[in-house]
């Protein structure tokens, strides 16, 4: 049942497995890395940042204002459903 020679094989196979999955993410991590993208320079929200945010870097010329006008379309939309909410809310506890 316990046989150790199957039992050292299946460590072998494992650890075969993680040395490929740590060399992989060193090759993902140094690919990253060279690429230039900054992995611990965090700047985004101003009050708690979490993430690396850099429109001018990150995203190409002439697709900045394609970016902005989504941004914008999105926020809009955004208030706009908020304002339908906070009306109908004023709706429902106004007496008529």
């Amino acid at each position: 049942m316990n046989d150790p020679k199957k039992k050292e094989k299946e460590l072998a196979a494992w650890e075969a497995d993680l040395k490929r999955r740590e060399r992989e993410i060193k090759r993902r991590e140094d690919t990253v890395s060279s690429a230039g993208v900054p992995s611990d320079d965090k700047n985004w929200p101003p009050c708690f940042p979490i993430i690396y945010h850099d429109i001018g870097n990150e995203i190409s010329v002439h697709a900045q204002k394609l970016q902005y006008l989504a941004f914008a379309s999105w926020l809009g939309m955004d208030g706009f459903i908020y304002l339908i909410g906070a009306f109908s809310l004023f709706l429902l506890c106004v007496d008529f």
